[in-house]
């Protein structure tokens, strides 16, 4: 339901051409742009009621916007509190993430997508079509360019879905703990895994070569070996469910 109120269309239930017609917020196939399952946003949803309830203004960054879901299921919690000072800073350079060693063809798809601007342009015309461009403010770069450049303790919520490469995952880590509030929350995607819960010489290896996205030959479940190497150096615990994490 709280996927329903956020006018989401998480699934492709529809057309990007029926998207456009319809002036309607589009989350399928195309461009890549489903991609996360419709529980990861109801988790966000709630969390963020959470960090944000009984406020009188409320900001979040998001690290890694893509095609814009997340960033407006925030403004969706923030409208639906009665938050009049809101605001939503989402940092993406819209730039190709993925190298040779990566050539699924959803990889490969990304990289178009961002080669051609159109993720950042359906990013942009998402968060029009559901009324949230005075609340979403946008700093087109990597993070390690614009995290530096904000002031410490001025985040509610920091929500991490940037580089899944270990270095890279670390440093918005590290950012983050410097930037959210005291008693703000930290969050993100993309942790299928704890370091526990994994065969760590395979861990390792896959690590070193920068992998993206393999199998964990312990439990068969496939995760983010850079993910879950960076939150286990950085928290001594964290809460996961279906992939997203506190």
């Amino acid at each position: 339901r709280s996927i329903a109120n956020a006018r989401i269309a998480v699934a492709p239930e529809y057309s990007f051409s029926f998207a456009v017609e319809s002036n309607k917020p589009y989350f399928g196939r195309r461009l890549s742009a489903f991609q996360s399952p419709p529980v990861r946003y109801a988790l966000m949803a709630a969390l963020t009621r959470h960090a944000l309830k009984g406020k009188q203004a409320g900001r979040v960054l998001e690290i890694g916007s893509w095609a814009g879901a997340s960033a407006i299921t925030f403004g969706a919690v923030i409208q639906e509190l009665g938050i009049a000072d809101g605001e939503i800073v989402c940092v993406d350079p819209w730039e190709e993430y993925f190298g040779e060693e990566d050539s699924s063809l959803h990889y490969r798809s990304m990289n178009a997508a961002t080669v051609t601007g159109e993720i950042q342009n359906l990013f942009h015309r998402n968060v029009k079509v559901c009324g949230l461009e005075g609340m979403i403010h946008v700093r087109k770069a990597y993070s390690r360019e614009a995290l530096p450049e904000m002031e410490n303790d001025s985040f509610d919520l920091v929500y991490i879905d940037g580089s899944h490469k270990k270095d890279e995952a670390l440093y918005d880590l590290q950012q983050a703990k410097r930037l959210v509030k005291s008693g703000g929350l930290i969050c993100g995607d993309d942790l299928e895994l704890l370091k526990s819960e994994i065969d760590p010489e395979a861990h390792q290896v896959a690590v070193e070569k920068d992998l993206d996205f393999v199998a964990d030959p312990r439990s068969g479940i496939k995760y983010h070996p850079g993910v879950t190497e960076a939150i286990a150096a950085v928290f001594n615990d964290v809460w996961k469910k279906h992939g997203f994490w506190c």
